[in-house]
């Protein structure tokens, strides 16, 4: 496991790591990177940026650790060779979404491809951030929505069940 570098005084710290949904996580963000990698077009000539949102300070603790250690284990992962490409990254504001992400994958000469894989689930007192970074990016074919949200799988099925009615539902 990677060593994190955040300061642990920071009051609210928490290790995202020891998270049940981090691990499935960080593995639908390396395999996406790894995929896009794969294919014929991104040869030579392709680059990835994977963007987080950055969130307000009093609502988005989870996800500031969150990019961090992501950010962490991407950079791990392609040392040790089990990420293919390691991509650059970026943390930007709501505000610059379209701008900064836009813009960049529409740019000329390169196979860009823009992975968001994080954003808060609150900004102030809009809780639909994850909604509108989703609906802005749909007009972009090479922008892939990565971040973990409370309707994945990984929550509804094993962290709001215990582990006999998720295996009654897979039986199903």
């Amino acid at each position: 496991p990677m060593a994190t570098y955040v300061r642990k005084i920071d009051e609210g710290w928490m290790d995202v790591r020891k998270k049940s949904w981090y691990k499935p996580y960080y593995a639908g963000i390396e395999k996406g990177i790894n995929s896009i990698v794969a294919k014929l077009s991104f040869q030579n000539q392709g680059e990835i940026k994977v963007y987080g949102i950055e969130g307000c300070l009093k609502h988005s603790g989870c996800t500031k650790y969150e990019w961090i250690a992501l950010i962490e284990d991407l950079d791990a992962a392609a040392k040790n060779g089990s990420l293919d490409f390691r991509p650059t990254n970026a943390r930007i504001q709501f505000k610059d979404l379209d701008e900064l992400v836009g813009e960049w994958v529409s740019r000329k000469g390169k196979n860009r491809h823009a992975i968001i894989a994080s954003c808060p689930s609150q900004i102030g007192n809009d809780t639909t951030i994850m909604e509108k970074v989703t609906d802005a990016m749909t007009k972009y074919d090479n922008v892939h929505i990565l971040f973990a949200t409370q309707r994945d799988g990984v929550s509804t099925l094993y962290e709001k069940a215990p582990v006999t009615e998720v295996d009654q539902r897979i039986k199903q």
